[in-house]
């Protein structure tokens, strides 16, 4: 099933209720979920917005509805020291290696 149908149906919309929150007629509706026309980016961030979802999560891409945040920096802090000393020593090797592996291709793109 087409996830903005789904995504209607979960709200128990119509298409009309739909197309007046997205300012399209019902019939524009129709065809997103028939998928007989594309979805514009102004469409999808709007149908993201109405939803609370993920673009990604409209277009099949991700099963998520939310796309995962990046971590906070005391999220990681608190996370790196629950680790083992040894783990904590290999996770430090691999920031060096990332470190230098962005260092190369900040020189490569200069």
């Amino acid at each position: 099933m087409n996830r903005v149908r789904a995504l209607r149906i979960e709200k128990n919309w119509t298409q009309e209720e739909l197309g007046k929150r997205l300012n399209v007629k019902k019939s524009a509706v129709s065809k997103y979920e028939g998928n007989k026309i594309p979805l514009t980016d102004e469409t999808l961030i709007r149908l993201s917005q109405i939803f609370n979802v993920s673009i990604d999560y409209i277009l099949k891409i991700s099963d998520y509805r939310h796309s995962t945040p990046i971590a906070s920096k005391s999220d990681l802090l608190e996370s790196i020291t629950a680790l083992s000393t040894e783990s904590q020593k290999e996770l430090e090797k691999y920031v060096q290696l990332l470190k230098l592996k962005d260092s190369t291709s900040t020189v490569k793109n200069s």
